[in-house]
């Protein structure tokens, strides 16, 4: 798995003119601005439809996109996780 990357909201303003230019970025960079808790919600609107599952999962989550998730949240995350590939070392 690899390491998630620190943005700040500079970085994130930075699209804020240009939503959908998010998208031509790294998918590591697109997970973390997809993740950082001050991502506006028209940048989360295009993350959510990402080809990349990832980034997509990760905006779906978000608490600007999602709204908080008041019961249930624990099968929510599960049903995630289990829909998700697994390596081998994973499995055991």
């Amino acid at each position: 798995m690899e390491k998630l990357i620190d943005v700040d909201v500079n970085t994130i303003k930075s699209f804020s003119n240009s939503p959908e230019s998010i998208l031509t970025q790294d998918i590591p960079l697109q997970i973390a601005v997809a993740s950082h808790i001050d991502t506006p919600l028209n940048l989360l609107e295009v993350l959510v439809n990402s080809d990349i599952l990832e980034v997509a999962e990760a905006a779906q989550m978000h608490v600007n996109y999602a709204g908080e998730l008041k019961e249930n949240w624990e099968d929510i995350v599960e049903g995630k996780l289990k829909s998700r590939y697994l390596g081998q070392n994973d499995r055991l």
